[in-house]
């Protein structure tokens, strides 16, 4: 006779895998100090269980964002912050690092984000004496001191502009790599032999355009200056 094959039951307790990512995203990667930064902050849930809620905190800011739970599985969840560029930051770039941290525990992560800060350099020199009725030759030299391209580089001196009752506006060619300077620019004018002041300072002015590093497109909308000034 056949005999029944022995069962018996055992119960294995499954433990679901917890996971997520975090990731930390500037609206955009060119700020000039005074502009406003807007900081995102995105948790993804990559586990099998539902993720409860988030804190960010990122200290070089002085910012805390509690990002709500519960986040669902295969679901991402976002917050935000500003931050604004100190008027007074001389820096070429500012770097800020978030940690974030399923709330009351250390399992923590952490993600950085760069932001260009773009400058220009200008020098501007000319002769130590001149009288009325002399030519005098101005030179400027821009330079790229910031991380970015600059380009629709413009020089702009309405000092002398008054003083010869024509506009002086001088347009730098190309566009300057970062480090790079423009090759020495010349701008000759005639003191008016009706100058009767003792003597003449005036200033100019350099605009550019700053190229967005990530898009490689121009920012218009956040020229950056210089100025320099120089007395005969």
């Amino acid at each position: 006779k056949p005999v029944d094959p022995a069962q018996d039951d055992a119960t294995v307790n499954l433990e679901l895998r917890g996971g997520w990512t975090f990731t930390k995203k500037a609206n955009n990667v060119v700020a000039r100090p005074g502009d406003t930064v807007t900081y995102t902050f995105t948790v993804k849930n990559t586990g099998e269980t539902v993720l409860p809620s988030v804190t960010v905190s990122d200290t070089t800011i002085g910012k805390t964002v509690v990002i709500a739970g519960p986040i669902a599985i295969g679901a991402s969840a976002t917050g935000t912050t500003t931050y604004v560029i100190p008027a007074n930051y001389t820096g070429t770039n500012f770097v800020n690092t978030a940690t974030a941290c399923v709330t009351g525990t250390a399992d923590c992560k952490t993600d950085t984000e760069k932001v260009y800060v773009p400058k220009v350099q200008l020098d501007k020199s000319g002769p130590a004496v001149a009288s009325p009725g002399d030519k005098v030759t101005y030179k400027f030299v821009v330079k790229n001191i910031g991380e970015t391209d600059l380009t629709n580089i413009v020089i702009v001196d309405s000092t002398l502009s008054t003083l010869l009752g024509k506009e002086v506006k001088i347009t730098v060619p190309g566009t300057l790599k970062p480090g790079q300077s423009s090759a020495v620019i010349e701008y000759e004018a005639t003191i008016p032999t009706t100058f009767k002041e003792k003597s003449f300072k005036n200033i100019a002015i350099v605009t550019a355009t700053p190229v967005n590093p990530e898009t490689g497109q121009p920012e218009p909308n956040k020229p950056v200056t210089d100025d320099d000034d120089h007395t005969i």
